[in-house]
């Protein structure tokens, strides 16, 4: 009975000091205050941070809100209706539908042409050719292309040298560096054209993997870059979407600012077809006739007129000369021979 109460009490005392909170040792404590500190230091830095980020972030919507027009409606007379009118938008599906080619998306060129609203006659591509040679290469393999483009053209000697090229850096990438050294003995025939770009590519390889000197080499663009150039040659079609956007993106910014300077007078000065402003077009797309008289590019409704001479001149320069003379007869304004308005013949590019 006695060992009985001394076991329970010990029982007893051992609940007591389970439920008692641990206590830490002065090292501990120390150890424990400073871990504290330093988590405090850390968030106070972060809510700083954080303020900053936020301070600028908040101001961004202002600055899109006072630096970006939404409406650009009424910036020209011609704007084309894509969503009312079907043949421009059969256009620009067309357009949509040559880049992603060009481009070699053709899986996503191809959805486009499912998906489409308007059905429209694609031109004739060889899709199985493209997926053929597109696919393994965004796989990092440039086997298919190189045999592909060694079999078909041969005198393709720029695009040749950047699948042999990046064949190597892909070599490199799988730790075959001595593969790609065998390999670069394919280059001994670009050795003239290509003499620095070789030597810069034969230092990466030595060096592999310390090619901090040689990173444009390795850049991830490089693939996208090689990937586009395959595409437009194997399609044949240099899509002029890009060039389009650009130049219309370079465009609206002036016009933006006429449309807010010339509020008043906006009917006045954007009635004409062509746009009140010279835009630079950096590769020109298309043949364009510039009237050497009104220095105007010609239109539809302006078209460029021939006469009897030779000479060129826009059909709206051609009603100003005719407008005082007798008989519709009108002086070459570059050559003495005279010609009759209705001998002037209309050119087309």
């Amino acid at each position: 009975m006695q060992k009985e109460l001394v076991l329970d009490a010990t029982a007893n005392q051992m609940e007591v000091d389970d439920l008692s909170p641990p206590e830490l040792s002065v090292t501990a404590q120390v150890l424990f205050d400073q871990a504290i500190q330093k988590l405090k230091q850390m968030l106070y830095e972060m809510t700083m941070e954080h303020r900053q980020i936020h301070s600028a972030i908040s101001k961004c919507g202002k600055d899109m809100d006072r630096n970006f027009q939404a409406d650009l409606n009424g910036l020209i007379k011609n704007e084309k209706n894509l969503e009312q009118n079907p043949e421009n938008l059969m256009k620009a599906n067309s357009l949509i539908f040559d880049h992603l080619v060009s481009s070699g998306m053709c899986e996503v060129a191809e959805s486009f042409i499912k998906e489409c609203e308007l059905p429209f006659n694609s031109p004739k591509y060889d899709m199985e050719l493209m997926k053929k040679i597109m696919e393994p290469l965004r796989q990092r393999d440039v086997r298919p292309a190189i045999d592909w483009v060694k079999l078909n053209a041969p005198n393709q000697f720029p695009l040749l040298f950047k699948l042999h090229r990046q064949y190597i850096i892909q070599l490199l990438y799988e730790g075959k560096r001595l593969e790609a050294l065998h390999y670069s003995r394919e280059l001994q025939s670009y050795g003239e054209m290509y003499a620095n770009e070789i030597s810069t590519l034969m230092a990466a390889v030595v060096l592999w993997p310390n090619t901090d000197r040689y990173q444009e080499l390795f850049h991830p663009n490089v693939w996208q870059h090689l990937e586009e150039d395959l595409a437009n040659f194997i399609s044949k079609v240099a899509s002029p979407l890009p060039n389009l956007i650009n130049t219309g993106a370079r465009a609206i910014p002036s016009l933006l600012t006429l449309k807010n300077i010339m509020v008043k007078r906006q009917d006045h000065l954007f009635n004409s077809d062509e746009l009140p402003i010279e835009v630079p077009i950096i590769n020109h797309v298309h043949s364009a006739f510039t009237c050497p008289i009104l220095k105007i590019q010609s239109t539809d409704n302006n078209p460029p007129m021939r006469l009897n001479c030779g000479h060129c001149i826009s059909k709206e320069a051609l009603q100003k000369l005719i407008f005082n003379t007798r008989h519709h007869r009108l002086k070459c304004p570059y050559c003495p021979e005279e010609s009759s308005a209705q001998d002037a013949k209309r050119v087309h590019f």
